[in-house]
């Protein structure tokens, strides 16, 4: 071998070298892009938010939280999947009406059920449309945004209706005291219990195994056995039934059930969240930690400026900006980790 071959193959070791720790830290920037994001948020707010480390605040964020944790959770899902469910806010009116229509006569655990119920039904229909009848989840899901929260306002005749069940009300509004006398909202338990369920059933189940092959390759996973349709349509109710959690906690903070506002535009927020995650929609990839941490990154940047008391429409606009900045961020280091 001469002696330019051999600095031929040195180069071409150092070159291979190079890239693959550019891939290697591409990826990991990736990952955990979204904990720094979190991280400097909160130093920001510690800094330049008064009070922000006092307890309540920290609780109001957890209770806050919930609803748009449940609605990401799902939207990761069918994310997943290489979906997309834009009627999340549809399903999330639709539960609420059912519970004010059912609580004063089945009692509030059966509405909560029938919420559910109806909700799952709903994501079934978005699943049936995408996976058998073979339509575009955005083009699907679209017709639901529009008709569903049509139907949640005609079985209600559009009016604001108020619950007066106490009972119900403890979901949303419940505060348990820890031993070290730090009280937390009942539905942080609930949102960590769920997220931590659907992280364990992607993980370690069949059907988690099954959606992310689904996502990384649908003809390949039909090719290899897997019932792809079924799988498909079971994410959509999964998807139907977290949206419709997330309505039943926002019916019962309010203790009112609104078929106009309730879950108004959260699908926007719950896809930023999944993308600021770092979850890629072209999917076959999942993570609940990164979602629940994208979640509070969309919260806690839109809260940071109203707490610092800018304007309404100029928090809309910088949170945008923020969210833009950290998915192109995101879909960067995604592509670099791919090419490299």
């Amino acid at each position: 071998m001469s002696l330019l071959d051999s600095l031929s193959l040195v180069s071409d070791g150092s070159e291979k070298h190079q890239r693959s720790n550019r891939t290697s830290i591409a990826d990991v920037a990736r990952r955990n892009g979204v904990f720094i994001g979190v991280a400097a948020l909160v130093l920001l707010n510690i800094i330049i938010t008064p009070n922000f480390l006092a307890w309540t605040t920290l609780r109001l964020q957890l209770q806050q939280a919930t609803p748009l944790v449940f609605a990401a959770l799902g939207m990761a899902l069918v994310v997943t999947t290489k979906g997309i469910d834009i009627s999340v806010g549809a399903v999330m009116a639709i539960a609420s009406v059912v519970v004010g229509l059912t609580i004063t006569t089945v009692g509030w655990p059966f509405a909560i059920v029938l919420a559910l119920l109806a909700a799952g039904l709903c994501g079934a229909l978005n699943g049936a449309l995408v996976a058998y009848l073979r339509i575009q989840p955005i083009v699907a899901t679209l017709a639901f945004l529009v008709g569903g929260r049509g139907l949640a306002s005609v079985l209600v005749d559009g009016e604001f209706r108020t619950l007066d069940n106490d009972a119900f009300a403890l979901f949303g509004r419940k505060f348990y005291t820890l031993p070290f006398g730090a009280s937390v909202p009942l539905s942080a338990f609930v949102w960590v219990a769920v997220a931590m369920f659907i992280a364990w059933m992607m993980r370690s189940t069949p059907l988690g195994f099954k959606v992310r092959a689904v996502g990384a390759n649908e003809i390949a996973a039909r090719l290899s056995g897997y019932r792809t349709k079924s799988t498909i349509l079971s994410v959509y109710v999964m998807c139907g039934v977290l949206a419709g959690l997330a309505g039943v906690f926002v019916t019962s903070l309010q203790s009112a059930s609104d078929a106009t506002q309730v879950g108004n535009l959260v699908e926007l927020d719950a896809i930023a969240a999944v993308v600021v995650g770092g979850t890629t929609l072209r999917g076959g990839e999942f993570s609940a930690s990164r979602t629940v941490a994208g979640a509070h990154f969309v919260l806690l940047a839109e809260s940071t400026l109203l707490r610092n008391n800018v304007d309404t429409a100029l928090t809309q606009l910088i949170t945008g900006l923020l969210i833009l900045s950290a998915v192109l961020l995101a879909s960067r280091l995604s592509t670099s980790s791919r090419e490299s």
